[in-house]
């Protein structure tokens, strides 16, 4: 037992290695993107503005990128409002796994008593559960 703790820890730190260095390729790949994603759109409404100025005048114009602006901004309003939809919808699945996880733990407590190492590692594991069953509690109030 006590030889594989420490192979538990090398793999994990190796999968958490991995997992930071590629959030933060990702991170760089697409501010790059985002980058560009705004100049492409800025060069577009410009390019829409002056072609409006020339075709219809100022005035006419300076509505065509209010509404384009506007559009954008509800848009992405909806977007975002979607997205929170999808989340909420996600924890609520969540909490119902941790539940049985919980009832799970519950049932298995006379066989984790029997063993002091056994006692202690599942102490560990419900308080870790308790914590974060407290953390998810406290994000949905918000």
């Amino acid at each position: 037992m006590n030889s594989a703790i420490p192979m538990l820890a090398s793999a994990l730190t190796t999968d958490i290695k991995t997992a930071v260095r590629r959030t933060r390729r990702n991170v760089l790949i697409y501010t790059v993107a985002l980058v560009a994603l705004i100049t492409a759109y800025a060069a577009a409404v410009v390019g829409a503005g002056i072609f409006a100025a020339q075709e219809w005048g100022g005035l006419a114009a300076a509505w065509l990128i209010a509404a384009i602006a506007l559009a954008t901004a509800i848009l992405l309003v909806g977007i975002v409002a979607l997205l929170n939809r999808l989340e909420k919808r996600k924890r609520k699945v969540s909490a119902g796994g941790q539940r049985l996880l919980a009832l799970t733990a519950i049932s298995l407590a006379p066989a984790l008593i029997r063993s002091r190492s056994i006692l202690l590692i599942g102490g560990a594991l419900a308080a870790g559960f308790a914590a974060n069953y407290a953390m998810n509690n406290h994000d949905s109030t918000e």
